[in-house]
This record gives structure tokens, sequence and C-alpha cells, in this order.
């Protein structure tokens, strides 16, 4: 998971938006793996609220992580009956 968290910083410190969706398959794959990990969903939950806050001005990314990770875990929460991005 370690890896996952630097690579992620790596991978955002010279994003262009022509490769947001290429980076959020890659956080797609990332929390897959966190996933498999003891408290996993609670470690990838927390590296994408620090990918919103330290890239906040990258609204379009900020947008689609909301999009792919937030919302899903709303509705993950909510049984599935409709969740989503607050704010």
């Amino acid at each position: 998971m370690t890896a996952f968290v630097s690579t992620t910083h790596s991978r955002l410190s010279s994003i262009s938006p022509r490769h947001y969706t290429e980076f959020i398959d890659f956080l797609t794959k990332a929390r897959d793996t966190f996933l498999l990990a003891r408290e996993g969903k609670a470690k990838f939950a927390q590296l994408v609220e620090n990918v919103k806050a330290a890239y906040k001005g990258k609204k379009k990314l900020v947008s689609l992580i909301n999009a792919r990770f937030v919302a899903r875990a709303g509705a993950a929460a909510d049984g599935g009956g409709g969740g989503g991005a607050e704010g």
C-alpha cells in the first residue's frame, strides 16, 4: 500500500487534464489492492481525502475522484440506496 501512496503522489506532481482518466483507473486498481488489507478501506479513504486536499486546485480531477470513489462509498454505506457526493 505504501508503494501505491508514493506512486499516487508522484503521478500527481506532473499530471495534466488529459491524463485524469488514466489516473482514476490507476486509483481504482489501487483501491482493489487496499481492500485486500486489514483496514484497507479506511486507508484508501484517507488516501482519497489527502489527494483531494493536496490537489484541490485541480477541480476537474477532484470532481472525477468524487464521482468515482466518494459517491460509490456513500451508496455502499446506504446499502445502494442512493448516497452521493456532498458539498
